[in-house]
């Protein structure tokens, strides 16, 4: 118990942070004092708990490998924009957005509509959920010029 209680707790941290300093501090009120972040950061944990719970609730009679497989399919389309990003070195602009999308709805098109074998639609929607969006990037790649300048990277503060 105490394991799942320190995961949950650092995944809040880092929701806290992330809407506290990328939200906040620099879009909505960037000369906020420290209590005001910290009231800030409080209520949208209060708000991603709830969210959270109404999220477990709705999930009650569904098994575990179900779920298992809509992460499978739903955290696949990010990671082949990025694959795909990665290995081209390309300046994508908005197209990486595009292309998760795209893998998203075709992964799960393949999932809960099979083609074949049901026991292997969570595979294929998977593995289409990560390829879809890396050969729309890798195919986009030929008519973009512009190559993204990594070392930027390095001096990036929020």
């Amino acid at each position: 118990i105490c394991i799942g209680i320190t995961t949950i707790t650092h995944y809040l941290i880092g929701i806290q942070a992330i809407f506290t300093i990328d939200c906040y501090k620099s879009r909505i009120k960037p000369e906020a004092k420290e209590t005001e972040k910290i009231r800030f950061g409080k209520v949208v944990v209060i708000l991603v708990g709830a969210f959270c719970g109404l999220i477990a609730i709705s999930l009650e009679n569904i098994s575990l490998l179900t779920i298992d497989m809509f992460c499978g399919v739903f955290v696949a389309a990010p990671c082949g924009a990025l694959f795909a990003g990665l290995l081209s070195k390309k300046a994508y602009g908005n197209l990486p957005i595009a292309s998760v999308f795209f893998g998203l709805v075709s992964g799960f098109y393949v999932w809960v509509f099979p083609i074949g074998d049901k026991d292997w639609a969570w595979f294929w929607g998977t593995l289409t959920s990560f390829a879809v969006p890396m050969l729309f990037l890798l195919v986009s790649s030929a008519f973009i010029r512009e190559e993204y300048n990594f070392a930027r990277l390095r001096f990036w503060r929020p």
